[in-house]
């Protein structure tokens, strides 16, 4: 055999080697990166859960506590409402006068127009009648009136505000 041909046997060889060599390494590097990426996956993975738990029990810890307090308040509101209505129910409001003030303002607020303003002096019922000053209990019932009034007024508003809301964002077409 030729010498020049032996030597680019050997050089062929040698690179051959070489890259083999640079192969190999390469795959033990990538598998290396890949366990090592895997590795890492695993653990945000674990964390990740950890803090998912975590976050769920602080979650239901709060929805614990603001249940307690609901039922506090619930139960503080059902005490009161009870000596309300013990206090009304021995109260007799039927026989209670209110000046043609009150009436007048009460009135007022839930847009009921009585006909001329009312003289201080003369006493007027609880809608502007001149049938006399009006009773607690026509009073109650007023507020309770103008307050449904509102409330209703407020849900009227919080559903054009929402519409409206819609209607910004693209999610609703006007009418």
């Amino acid at each position: 055999m030729n010498p020049l041909y032996r030597y680019a046997l050997y050089v062929l060889l040698a690179v051959g080697l070489v890259l083999g060599g640079l192969a190999y390494r390469s795959h033990v590097y990538d598998a290396g990166v890949d366990a090592g990426r895997l590795a890492a996956q695993a653990a945000a993975n674990e964390a990740r859960l950890l803090v998912s738990r975590a976050d769920a029990l602080a979650a239901e810890r709060a929805a614990a506590r603001t249940r307690s307090d609901l039922q506090s308040l619930k139960d503080q509101h059902d005490r009161t409402t009870g000596d309300l209505k013990t206090a009304l129910a021995t109260a007799n409001l039927r026989a209670v006068r209110l000046d043609a003030r009150i009436a007048s303002l009460l009135d007022q607020a839930a847009g009921v127009r009585a006909g001329p303003p009312a003289d201080p002096g003369e006493p007027r019922g609880s809608l502007g009648t001149p049938e006399g000053d009006s009773t607690v209990e026509a009073l109650i019932e007023t507020t309770n009136e103008n307050l449904a009034i509102c409330r209703r007024n407020a849900a009227r508003l919080d559903g054009i505000q929402e519409w409206y809301q819609d209607l910004r964002e693209g999610r609703a077409v006007s009418p």
